[in-house]
């Protein structure tokens, strides 16, 4: 069977549950009523990252890490990444699906959590982050989370802002940080806190419902001490 569009045809069709013909556009053909399997280097959903910073002082101990990320377009390809953008003292580690686990020693080098080809490509996306955890520490414990949308820190075209979408065009992405901090100033009190954070993805294109192509789950932890 052959379908012809002017000068452009497809031949064999297969119509079926994972793929569906819907309307032509342009060069490209359509999504796909279901995506072809991502690429994932780390494990989705589940713990994907996990930072632990851990400070001990005599009068005064802070500690922070922080996560930079980044979701970027390339051709009909979409890559999410992360890079470490403040590093903790005790544990930089990402798991990966074989269920080893690697860990970040650069703040400039990004990691891939997952990449997926997408027929037709995409116009925008969107992240949904959200807290999903958190515990503070012993006694009067204190924890700071910050979830923004960068350029700067991530070297994103344009910063991410949670459930909205933002139009991408080949080679632009968007960004955004996670960081956690947390201080203790009380002889003998460990400020222990941490958070996981939640983040759901999900692309668009033109005539087509928008889809969440993934969830994701980053967890840091800070600890301060003085002793």
């Amino acid at each position: 069977m052959a379908i012809s569009f002017g000068s452009n045809s497809i031949s064999n069709l297969k119509l079926g549950s994972t793929q569906v013909f819907g309307v032509y556009q342009g060069s490209d053909l359509v999504w796909p009523s279901v995506f072809p399997d991502a690429i994932n280097r780390m494990r989705s959903p589940g713990l994907t990252t996990e930072f632990i910073d851990y400070q001990e002082d005599f009068e005064y101990a802070e500690s922070t890490v922080r996560q930079d990320f980044r979701f970027r377009k390339s051709g009909n390809s979409v890559i999410f990444e992360v890079k470490a953008g403040i590093l903790g003292n005790y544990s930089n580690d990402y798991y990966l699906v074989d269920n080893s686990n690697g860990q970040f020693t650069d703040t400039t080098i990004y990691e891939k959590i997952t990449e997926i080809e997408i027929i037709g490509g995409i116009d925008k996306v969107k992240l949904d982050w959200s807290i999903y955890s958190e515990q503070e520490g012993d006694i009067t414990g204190y924890g700071l989370t910050t979830i923004l949308g960068d350029t700067d820190n991530t070297g994103a075209t344009y910063a991410a802002s949670d459930g909205v979408f933002s139009s991408l065009n080949n080679n632009e992405s968007i960004g955004f940080t996670f960081e956690c901090s947390t201080y203790s100033d009380t002889e003998e009190v460990l400020q222990w806190y941490y958070v996981t954070m939640q983040v759901d993805v999900w692309v668009g294109k033109s005539g087509f419902d928008d889809t969440k192509i993934g969830t994701f789950l980053f967890r840091t932890e800070v600890e301060a001490y003085v002793n």
